[in-house]
């Protein structure tokens, strides 16, 4: 075989290798298979050139097929005692196997087409259940690679052996087909806004989950004896961006619950002890000091049941239409879900926030300050009896609770959700045997609170400070799901308290270039995934006032003249090189033969002309391909 038919069985095969792993990363991207499976089909994929040359020896091959059918037989027999709740995992990574399976087995003799239709199964498949941008981005590399395997395998099946310049002219011509297709897609996507933010087809139909069925998020209740596998997600929830510059809150609450019952925490109904939010039709206000700053919120997710607002806030107000909310006792607001689901702007200006101080009320009773003593471990008991010693009778309200709030964080160690070993109740994480979760740490500090006699609640909603310092954008995201505890202060009202420990599943703040990038890269994404019906009509009305712009600023007309120019300059020149066979390939194999095209002289007639001349076999050779390749490109592509 010669050198450019090496070359171009070379870059099928690393194009196979390619797609196998865009497939595992698309199974990756739904976040329902975990790596214990994906790492070793990973490294399988990228040993595949050298298990290839092992495949010869039948123990090699034996060995091979036997950890296959051993591994398909893990897969079928984890569906029968595990059941449904694990289907999509197995799914997926019975699809990821075969990918593996086939790419190490492939010989020069035998046909990829499985392996093609295999990996595009997996890309349509995962779409409806990949959320994010990794999703997208490994779409991006996914299609050229497609398109530039397809083409080699043509010229392969044809009978093309190649050129050491053909390789890099069909990546270069897949480049283009590919990027020309995605450039449709954008194009109908701009006339067909379609919402990214949904759960996915295949979840809502069918029902079918991660692993466990459990997903750090928020939540209206806290169950806190819930068990099973817990993923954490870094999709975009929400952005919020201070009008003066300043950093967002941290905290964005959206319930708040009242009753404890032993396991967790439930809202009560009919209680209201926060200033009334008054007003509707899209604007809210109450009767706080104002601070004279908004925060400017893209609710990203379009199935939120809250709008997530802080402690302080004294006005919301709508920017979304046909959006609708109401407001709670807590002070929350519940969003009113309707047939249209799409994200949601608004706006919340802040108040002054109060400075706590007073001492407690003995005589305080309701629902802020009750407890079942059924529901009551007696480690907690024990605990508020040790983290009383040495306050100083009749002490404030806020050095008390500040004081358990200390001790709490300091005195349990902080585990991630689903985590290994984590305490399974109350009474075990008090007990000091077992770390949790924020939302133990929360329980832990409002039950010692309500036994010390201080009204408090437990509040779930979003801890993030994954804030942009080049802007000030704060982005929310999934796993920043938290649970923190209100106390009820005398003078100041209600003031957040967070007993877990500082920095215990946190955001990650850009550190660096690559966070950096990889922050403004996700807040494209968000505003690509909000793009709806509103968001449609206002880049059209852009477009369409930009004419009435550029003719009332000479500065943007003289630009804008430039710019067509360059593009019409582009144009002809793309025309030209369709119209003329200038690609690099061809103007290479004439310079080595010394020949020219005449003046109506087709390419295909020269090659006719050179063969009835005694040119090097080598070099005639070279002019076959790259005449061919035009033809491709001028009368097929």
């Amino acid at each position: 075989m010669s050198s450019g038919g090496e070359g171009m069985r070379r870059a099928l095969r690393a194009c196979m290798i390619s797609l196998v792993l865009a497939s595992l990363l698309f199974v990756r991207t739904t976040e329902a298979a975990r790596w214990l499976w994906l790492g070793p089909l990973f490294g399988l994929t990228l040993a595949s050139p050298w298990l290839l040359r092992l495949a010869r020896f039948v123990s090699v091959r034996l060995l091979w097929n036997l950890s296959v059918l051993g591994t398909f037989a893990l897969l079928v027999r984890h569906v029968t005692y595990a059941g449904v709740a694990f289907l999509l995992e197995d799914g997926l990574l019975l699809a990821a196997l075969c990918q593996v399976h086939l790419v190490n087995n492939l010989s020069d003799a035998q046909k990829p087409d499985l392996l093609f239709f295999n990996s595009f199964l997996i890309a349509v498949v995962t779409s409806f259940l990949s959320l994010d941008l990794g999703y997208s981005l490994v779409l991006l590399v996914y299609a050229p690679l497609l398109v530039v395997s397809m083409q080699l395998l043509a010229l392969s099946r044809a009978g093309v052996e190649g050129t050491p310049s053909l390789v890099p002219a069909i990546v270069r011509s897949g480049l283009v087909r590919s990027a020309g297709v995605l450039a449709l897609t954008l194009a109908l996507f701009l006339v067909v806004p379609r919402d990214f933010g949904r759960r996915g087809l295949l979840g809502e139909t069918l029902g079918l989950k991660a692993p466990g069925a459990l997903e750090v998020a928020f939540s209206d209740r806290i169950d806190l004896e819930q068990s099973g596998q817990v993923t954490q997600s870094s999709r975009i929830v929400m952005t919020a961006r201070s009008s003066d510059g300043s950093a967002p809150p941290l905290y964005w609450r959206g319930a708040a619950l009242d009753v404890f019952d032993g396991q967790g925490w439930r809202a009560a109904r009919g209680v209201h002890q926060d200033a009334a939010w008054c007003g509707g039709r899209g604007l809210w206000t109450r009767t706080l000091p104002s601070a004279g700053r908004t925060m400017d919120v893209y609710l990203v997710d379009p199935d939120a049941p809250r709008l997530f607002t802080p402690l302080d806030a004294r006005r919301l107000e709508l920017r979304s239409p046909d959006v609708d909310a109401a407001p709670q006792p807590d002070g929350n607001f519940r969003r009113i879900l309707t047939g249209q689901r799409r994200p949601v702007r608004y706006t919340v200006e802040m108040a002054k926030p109060a400075t706590p101080g007073g001492r407690r009320d003995p005589a305080g009773v309701g629902v802020h300050i009750a407890l079942d003593a059924r529901a009551v471990p007696q480690e907690a008991y024990d605990l508020r009896h040790e983290l009383k010693r040495g306050i100083a009778p009749g002490a404030p309200q806020h050095v008390v609770a500040e004081r358990f709030r200390s001790a709490i964080a300091a005195r349990f160690p902080y585990l991630v959700p689903g985590a290994s070993g984590g305490a399974r109740s109350l009474a075990e994480f008090l007990r000091g045997g077992a770390g949790a979760h924020c939302e133990y740490f929360a329980t832990a500090l409002a039950v010692t609170l309500r036994l010390e006699g201080i009204p408090c609640r437990v509040v779930t909603g979003y801890r993030s400070d994954e804030t942009n310092a080049q802007d000030g954008l704060l982005t929310v995201r999934a796993q920043h799901a938290h649970a923190w505890v209100e106390v009820l202060d005398p003078e100041a009202g209600w003031m957040t308290l967070d007993a877990t420990p500082a920095g215990a599943g946190g955001a990650v703040q850009a550190r660096g270039f690559l966070d950096s990038v990889r922050q403004t890269a996700e807040r494209i994404w968000a505003a690509v995934a909000g793009f709806n019906t509103e968001a449609r009509e206002t880049l059209f009305a852009w477009f369409g006032a930009l004419p009435g712009r550029i003719a009332r600023s000479p500065g943007d007309a003289a630009l804008f003249s430039v710019a067509l120019a360059l593009v019409v300059v582009a144009g002809r020149l793309r025309r030209r090189r369709r119209e003329e066979p200038h690609g690099r390939a061809y103007r290479k194999a004439l310079r080595r033969l010394k020949l020219e095209l005449g003046p109506t002289e087709t390419p295909r007639e020269l090659l006719a002309r050179a063969r009835r001349t005694a040119y090097p076999a080598e070099g005639l050779r070279e002019l076959e391909v790259a005449t061919a390749v035009h033809e491709q490109a001028r009368y097929v592509g």
